[in-house]
């Protein structure tokens, strides 16, 4: 499987009697397309990611095969909820109306960047997903967010939820993926930089960094470039020396405390050492 830039995934076959099998188009944004793709042991889901981070998830049974199987829909609509009928249908479905094959099981939001990789665990259907954005999320085969992989925050599987991030810049898109007859229309729109920059999670650090407590030293002059003089029969080198500044350094006053605790220190030094001269009685 590879993916295009127009948003297509193409199908070859590597015999040497092979070659190009057939396409499908796997994004519905304007200028996005799938930057990772994955599958299951059996091949029979196809998970795709694309450069805005959307996930979705194909059913391969009966494509680019000669093979047929049969395929039951309800059993298909009982784990994959993206399935039931919508009464305003999104743009991922309304981009595969006349895509029968492969059959689009779940299409959600996951990231707000580009998604760099996909990984499947068959045993418990979870689907991890890695972004730029430097997060890795894990993900039920249906769809539903459980957690971010380092955040504070509990599993919970009581009520579906959304990413911070996500939820801060699309709201009710992801309520009409699981309630049918869902009638909030979906509000997804594209992420601008403005909104990458204020309204994503975490918050960007204030500045300085460093608080009032560290400085960073100034930066050193800009050193041009040397260029020595040939034309003459010897090199003046030491013209194009970089000398430190004849100037004194100056050293900073003493505090008066510590002043005062040395000349304390000393003169009770001096008077440990001194001993006052005795008179002696003159001898007979």
């Amino acid at each position: 499987m590879l993916s295009l830039e127009n948003g297509q995934v193409q199908g070859w076959s590597d015999h040497p009697a092979g070659g190009y099998q057939g396409s499908f188009q796997a994004a519905h944004a304007a200028g996005d397309y799938v930057s990772a793709l994955s599958t299951d042991p059996d091949n029979r889901y196809l998970f795709t990611g694309t450069t805005v981070g959307y996930i979705k998830v194909w059913l391969m049974t009966n494509y680019l095969t000669t093979v047929q199987e049969h395929v039951s829909m309800p059993r298909l609509r009982l784990t994959f909820p993206f399935l039931w009928r919508d009464r305003i249908e999104g743009r991922a479905k309304r981009r595969v109306r006349d895509q029968p094959l492969p059959l689009l099981l779940n299409s959600y939001r996951a990231h707000l960047r580009c998604i760099t990789t996909l990984a499947y665990v068959p045993p418990l259907q979870l689907l991890l997903s890695g972004s730029s954005d430097y997060s890795v999320r894990v993900w039920r085969l249906s769809g539903e967010y459980l957690q971010t992989l380092g955040s504070f925050v509990p599993w919970t599987l009581d009520r579906p939820r959304l990413p911070p991030d996500v939820r801060k810049v699309w709201r009710g898109g992801y309520v009409s993926r699981f309630v049918p007859g869902q009638t909030e229309v979906d509000k997804l729109r594209d992420i601008t930089e403005v909104e990458l920059r204020t309204r994503t999670y975490p918050a960007a650090a204030q500045e300085p960094l460093l608080g009032g407590y560290f400085r960073l030293p100034a930066r050193p002059e800009r050193q041009d470039r040397v260029r020595l003089d040939d034309s003459l029969q010897t090199i003046p080198l030491y013209a194009h020396l970089r000398m430190a500044s004849t100037t004194p350094v100056r050293r900073p006053p003493t505090p008066e405390l510590v002043r005062d605790t040395r000349l304390r220190s000393q003169h009770a030094r001096k008077a440990h050492f001194h001993q006052p001269n005795q008179q002696h009685p003159p001898a007979e």
